[in-house]
């Protein structure tokens, strides 16, 4: 007795790591029968990629327990290559969580980069970048159940690879344009309030009253233009040729040429940082696109609209400025018969604070969003729409020719 009394701590100790050792186990085993069933717990959302390593290869459905007790499957979303460094489109994350942290309408869907996570003709949609098509395509696809999503946010006119569309076959589109069936512009300006009843009263009330607080004497410089040129896209060459119209402006008004397309230069080494300090000194600053594309509106014009100043812009092509942004917002040179008589309206706010404020009035009901998230969204539910059917027989004639691109070096 007095040998075990003296054991007795170390029985003790023995005897925990016994229970623990099997109590370990049976819960791994368990666990592992919960996967191979494929059926996920809908009230932790608790899944991530790496959960369902062990669930490689398994030709079961992906099943969802909800609630109520049921079962749903999920949709499983494959991101065929890389988009600019990242396999997630606009970092949307992977796994089913992203799903219910946007707030999904639908969100029984499952993403991944992971090619070998199950057979390749399981998964139910590939997301595929044209930008940079890679040469290994998939050599199966069930065309009863596999949808191919192209996703592209570039002009078709600076991406090389489109060459290659008429050799695919895809589903759906995911890109800058409004009519694709996923549409992902660079922002969208979210009203948050409703409008006045009497939207032009309201105006000249508001630059009035804006004018007589706040006087726009403060900036020295009048007008602006940042020139960055886009590896992928451009070079100081085609900017230099913008359309004739712009191109004639400095005619009739100064104009300071920011960037590395420019004679000054911004200390802030980002193009967002320059907008800023640029905001500090001037009053408008001339944001036009190095391609005319259907819907193509880039992050010049959505950084300037979203400080204090009047981006200019020339719309009357393809793009219709007014899809994207508030009335009186921005200056259409377009609008204008000529740069003089641009340059003159241009000198007519300068001098005039209630008429130069006119163009803030929108800043109290607009705020710029990005909701590249709903697209993933929006995808997940069209794939458990039975009706979801859809198929470009010629994605070159829609992607290519409807889009109707040109340089920026037209003459108006």
């Amino acid at each position: 007795w007095k040998i075990f009394i003296k054991n007795l701590p170390m029985l003790f100790i023995v005897m925990l790591f016994i229970l623990f050792y099997f109590g370990y186990n049976l819960d791994s085993k368990q666990s592992r029968s919960s996967f191979d069933a494929a059926v996920f717990e809908y009230s932790t959302y608790q899944y991530k990629e790496q959960d369902l390593l062990m669930y490689r290869g398994s030709k079961a459905p992906w099943l969802l327990r909800k609630p109520d007790g049921n079962t749903t499957r999920l949709k499983t979303i494959l991101y065929w290559n890389e988009f600019y460094g990242r396999y997630d489109t606009y970092d949307f994350g992977y796994g089913h969580d992203p799903f219910v942290e946007n707030n999904c309408k639908v969100s029984d869907c499952y993403t991944t980069k992971d090619r070998a996570l199950m057979s390749l003709d399981e998964f139910d949609a590939l997301i595929i970048h044209i930008r940079g098509l890679p040469n290994d395509w998939p050599k199966s696809r069930d065309w009863d159940k596999q949808s191919y999503v192209m996703l592209a946010i570039e002009a078709p006119i600076y991406l090389s690879e489109y060459r290659q569309l008429e050799n695919l076959q895809f589903n759906w589109t995911m890109t800058y344009r409004l009519d694709s069936d996923f549409p992902i512009p660079y922002a969208w300006m979210d009203r948050i309030k409703p409008l006045p009843s009497e939207i032009e009263a309201y105006i000249k009330s508001f630059g009035k009253r804006k004018a007589k607080n706040s006087p726009s004497n403060d900036k020295v410089g009048l007008l602006a233009q940042l020139n960055y040129p886009s590896s992928s896209s451009t070079d100081c060459e085609d900017l230099s040729r913008t359309d004739g119209f712009m191109k004639d402006l400095p005619q009739h008004i100064s104009i300071d040429v920011y960037g590395d397309c420019g004679d000054l230069s911004c200390t802030p080494k980002s193009v967002r940082d320059c907008y800023s300090e640029l905001e500090k000194k001037y009053k408008f600053i001339i944001t036009v696109e190095t391609a005319d594309c259907k819907d193509y509106i880039t992050e010049g014009f959505f950084t300037a609209l979203g400080l204090n100043l009047i981006p200019i812009v020339h719309g009357g092509g393809l793009t219709n400025y007014s899809n994207f942004a508030p009335y009186k917002s921005f200056i259409d040179a377009s609008k204008f018969e000529s740069p003089a008589a641009l340059a003159n309206y241009l000198k007519l706010l300068d001098s005039d604070d209630a008429r130069y404020y006119e163009y803030f009035w929108w800043k109290d009901f607009y705020k710029k969003g990005f909701h590249h998230h709903q697209a993933l969204c929006d995808l997940c539910a069209k794939l458990h729409d039975k009706e979801r059917e859809s198929f470009y027989p010629d994605m070159q004639k829609w992607w290519i020719n409807d889009a109707k691109c040109t340089p920026a070096n037209k003459d108006y």
